[in-house]
């Protein structure tokens, strides 16, 4: 090594040791420069994150506020997430029934009812679902504080029947599609499937109806080569009729089912059935007045329920516990008795309405 100006100067061979060093890969020291970069990218990876939580926060608040509407039995959920399949009126068992909660979290009560059913169910000049059964399931369910709602639906989605077949639960109550069935019998074949509320109607005798002029095919109480008619899911079916152990010949007659009392007038007009088995009640507007459609067999009639008409549900709901307060408080107060009066004038060109004593 030489001095130049009081300087060391390097040898070649220092200058060439520490480039090939440098072109080997070793990487410098870093400065401050480079801590300063990294504090930088943390600081913005930090914000982006705050930001991200903010945002799913609000997200979260906004659907809350939506109002649900919970169908507890197939686990819908109205203005919420969804899951599972099923009817549009469930209810997860052991609960309650069928039991469907509005916005404000209060219950509410769904209750079917039918459309061709005397001065009880039928539909107005208007369009709309009208009778003694819709006064008084409003009647009830203010007295009792029940948020109650009606839905239109087959009288066989309550109870149904098949020539032949065992009577059994309609697939409506059955399935949880509403909490109850309105002016259902109580009878020997119900009540081991379902129960039923304090009745509000009296039990109707059943008689065997024909076409006017008729009844002459009938001299003696015997249906051996007749044909029968009966609608589909009454107490009224051949089950007992078989009971009416006077009537002989059954096990010789036709039995048919129609699924409305307005199939079976058709069919009796027609001659598809030489008789129908049919409450006095359901009749009582066809087979009298100055031009009665149809006439009564004169063999007297019989009975098939083990009280008159009230509200059928499933064992597994409390329907009829609030029921029976809100019909309990409605008798004791006189409204019941002014509720069945007024049904006369109101719906009594359809035939009568026999309310129970109170």
């Amino acid at each position: 090594m030489s001095k130049a100006a009081g300087r060391a100067i390097p040898s070649r061979e220092g200058m060439m040791q520490k480039f090939e060093i440098t072109e080997g890969g070793t990487a410098p020291a870093e400065g401050p420069s480079g801590n300063r970069i990294l504090i930088a990218l943390a600081a913005v990876c930090a914000i982006v994150t705050v930001v991200a939580i903010v945002v799913a926060v609000v997200a979260v608040s906004r659907s809350s506020t939506t109002p649900n509407i919970t169908i507890r039995g197939d686990q819908t959920t109205i203005g919420g997430s969804t899951s599972g399949q099923g009817s549009s009126a469930g209810s997860s068992a052991g609960i309650s029934g069928s039991a469907v909660s509005s916005s404000s979290g209060g219950r509410i009560f769904t209750i079917a009812v039918g459309h061709d059913l005397g001065p009880f169910e039928y539909v107005d000049t208007s369009g709309y679902l009208t009778g003694f059964h819709h006064d008084l399931i409003e009647a009830v369910c203010t007295e009792a504080g029940m948020d109650c709602r009606t839905i239109w639906d087959k009288h066989t989605n309550c109870w149904d029947s098949t020539p032949g077949q065992p009577s059994h639960g309609g697939q409506g109550l059955m399935g949880r599609w509403y909490d109850a069935c309105t002016g259902w019998f109580r009878t020997l074949e119900r009540i081991q499937v379902f129960s039923f509320s304090s009745p509000f109607l009296k039990p109707p005798s059943v008689h065997l109806f024909v076409k006017k002029g008729n009844a002459v095919m009938f001299p003696s109480k015997n249906l051996a080569n007749k044909t029968i008619g009966f609608v589909d899911g009454w107490a009224c079916d051949e089950r007992c009729l078989a009971r009416w152990t006077d009537v002989t010949g059954q096990d010789n007659m036709t039995v048919v089912h129609a699924p409305t009392p307005g199939d079976i007038f058709a069919k009796l007009k027609s001659g598809e059935m030489d008789a129908a088995f049919l409450p006095f009640l359901a009749m009582a507007g066809h087979a009298s007045g100055a031009n009665p459609e149809f006439e009564q067999v004169p063999w007297g009639g019989f009975y098939c329920t083990e009280a008159g008409n009230g509200m059928m549900t499933r064992k597994d709901n409390d329907f009829t516990s609030h029921w029976n307060v809100g019909f309990s408080k409605l008798v004791s107060s006189g409204k019941f008795k002014k509720l069945c009066d007024a049904a006369a004038a109101k719906h009594g060109f359809r035939g009568p309405v026999d309310c129970v004593d109170g």
